[in-house]
């Protein structure tokens, strides 16, 4: 597998997270209320449309590339996008970010972050109800939070991506991703 030092990356990405879904509203209700189609599309688009380098995960899980895909992509794809939403937009987006050489800035890990924390304290509230009953309530709507800021944020990402990648097409209109590094494939 290729692993990539993201944190040397110099170039920036097209459009910041926090104005994401301010540049593509449509677009990012679309990511919001229709998620997995519009994962799919997008990782499609990260290939070049060449499923011949597609993987599971594209290798960021320990199973990516021992589930046979190779023999049908796009249903391994279907599934992988309604199973593995999370691993699937990031996924996307640490391919065009290798592809690209795109660094993170410092609101992507502020908010990547807070998505993290926030879960992790859903969980917390959760096992603390348990002990005492009567914060299931607080586990409930800290959850519901939770799971708000995450929807957000993989909208956000999924927005950037179909901007930025559009870009890279501009760019490299008939580039695939073999032509200047290895796919991400075990």
């Amino acid at each position: 597998m290729m692993y990539n030092n993201r944190g040397q990356y110099v170039q920036t990405w097209q459009t910041e997270m926090q104005k994401a879904c301010f540049t593509s509203p449509l677009f990012c209700c679309l990511a919001i209320w229709c998620s997995p189609c519009v994962s799919y599309q997008n990782r499609v688009e990260a290939l070049h449309g060449d499923m011949r380098f597609y993987t599971c995960c594209q290798g960021l899980l320990p199973c990516s590339g021992r589930m046979k895909e190779e023999s049908c992509p796009e249903a391994c794809l279907c599934l992988e996008v309604c199973c593995c939403f999370p691993n699937s937009v990031l996924a996307t987006r640490y391919l065009l970010q290798d592809e690209m050489q795109l660094q993170n800035t410092k609101c992507d890990n502020c908010l990547f972050n807070t998505m993290v924390a926030l879960q992790g304290l859903a969980c917390v509230c959760y096992i603390a109800s348990f002990i005492e009953p009567g914060l299931r309530d607080t586990a409930a709507l800290v959850d519901t939070i939770a799971d708000m800021v995450y929807c957000s944020v993989c909208a956000c990402m999924q927005v950037r991506f179909r901007r930025t990648s559009r870009l890279s097409r501009e760019i490299w209109p008939s580039r695939t991703p073999s032509e200047d590094h290895e796919p991400l494939i075990p």
